[in-house]
């Protein structure tokens, strides 16, 4: 969250320029929609276009947006953008009419009336209702009006950016880029080797965490150390250690948590959920990111009186949690993961790319978290957390942190003036 003054959208220009922050990317045959509550901004949603669907198709399109826009429980009314290049060469004859006109119908009968909806192509724009070219000139204005807004130049003052394409947003192209390092490879070989099942020992399990922790803090400044690896990681064998360490799915389900809400409610639920050992043994950390932590007891019961850890714990993994996110950290994550990746292969690779999935799921951005997935799948067809999230994806739920304006994700804050 940010607890800057919301931005102020007062045209249409304002609002098509906000689109692509919120979304991180300039959409391509494209529907987008913002539902709003009364003068604010709430959820954003981007789905592909179909092409000349049947009535029936457009129906089916009309009740699957209804669906995943159902998972913002606030909203009053619905604002469409549609980005395409298909022809209208006809003021009365509008493109995606047929799409258009099932949505209308289906979001008024769900009570989130469409309250405006515009066509943007790659040179002009336009409102998608008016026929009056006193106020809407045929055949719209030039895409200029939105990229030089004067939102878009505070939003991009404020340090938001978006990019061309999903993919180069995400970083994620036909290829991964993989920065081949032999230190790397070598070390995450020889800590895979070493500390096998042992990243489950207790001790072992915090110290861990502990060194992850360490590398997100020390990567506040999203900087790489000496043009190569990222800040944060000081060495190759640091590197090697973190890497080795998301083959053990509950460091990686633990770290998610950890980005999320901290280290201790993070820690008190993989310990009450019975997956570690008690076994003592030599702690095996990097002595860049070895912080000695203090052997974390077992907490079944809390004395404090905070709620029961392990339902905490399940709960941000779902998406279910409602306590506020540490986002200044999530992102922190996010960052190092993206680096992190291209010096990654195999489990590694499909764990950092599964979280990367997980983290823009629930900040809402849901073409982000299913171009993550698909790599994910594309490597690794059966890799389960991947596969679970498909299929929480498919279902439509949004996390309740996405849902809240009080929790909600946001590089930017928008109200309507």
């Amino acid at each position: 969250m940010t607890n800057e003054k919301p931005y102020r959208i007062r045209t249409s220009a304002d609002i098509l320029s906000y689109i692509p922050h919120a979304l991180g990317f300039w959409p391509r045959e494209s529907a987008v929609f913002i539902t709003m509550r009364g003068g604010r901004v709430g959820a954003t949603l981007r789905v592909d276009l179909p092409h000349n669907p049947t009535p029936g198709e457009a129906g089916d399109f009309a009740e699957q947006v209804r669906h995943y826009l159902g998972g913002d429980t606030t909203r009053d009314s619905t604002i469409i953008a549609l980005y395409s290049d298909a022809p209208w060469g006809d003021q009365s004859e509008r493109p995606h009419s047929r799409i258009m006109d099932a949505l209308e119908a289906c979001l008024a009968f769900a009570g989130i009336p469409v309250r405006d909806a515009w066509w943007i192509s790659g040179s002009v724009w336009r409102e998608y209702f008016c026929d009056d070219v006193r106020c809407c000139p045929w055949p719209g204005r030039p895409i200029d009006d939105i990229t030089s807004s004067e939102l878009n130049a505070e939003l991009i003052f404020r340090g938001s950016h978006y990019g061309r394409s999903i993919e180069e947003a995400t970083g994620i192209g036909p290829e991964l880029q993989v920065n081949t390092d032999r230190a790397v490879e070598e070390s995450t070989r020889e800590n895979v080797h070493r500390v096998g099942n042992s990243w489950l020992r207790e001790n072992q399990f915090a110290a861990t965490m502990g060194a992850w922790r360490t590398a997100v803090e020390g990567h506040g400044d999203g900087s790489r150390r000496a043009g190569r690896l990222p800040s944060g990681i000081q060495d190759e064998e640091s590197a090697g250690f973190l890497l080795a360490s998301l083959t053990c799915k509950t460091v990686r389900d633990c770290l998610l948590v950890q980005i999320s809400i901290g280290p201790e409610i993070a820690l008190k639920g993989a310990f009450c959920g019975d997956l570690l050992s008690s076994q003592s043994g030599a702690l095996m950390v990097p002595e860049a990111l070895n912080t000695n932590p203090a052997a974390a007891r077992r907490a079944d019961e809390d004395p404090d009186g905070t709620p029961d850890a392990l339902a905490v714990f399940q709960a941000v993994l779902v998406g279910g949690h409602d306590g506020p996110p540490d986002w200044k950290s999530i992102n922190r994550a996010a960052d190092l993961f993206k680096m992190l990746l291209q010096f990654s292969s195999g489990p590694s690779s499909a764990a950092l790319l599964t979280m990367l999935s997980w983290i823009e799921w629930t900040k809402g951005r849901g073409s982000h978290a299913q171009s993550y997935l698909d790599k994910c799948l594309e490597l690794d067809p059966k890799y389960k957390l991947a596969v679970l999230l498909e299929q929480l994806f498919a279902t439509g739920r949004l996390p309740r942190w996405a849902t809240k304006p009080d929790t909600a994700w946001s590089s930017i804050g928008a109200e309507a003036a």
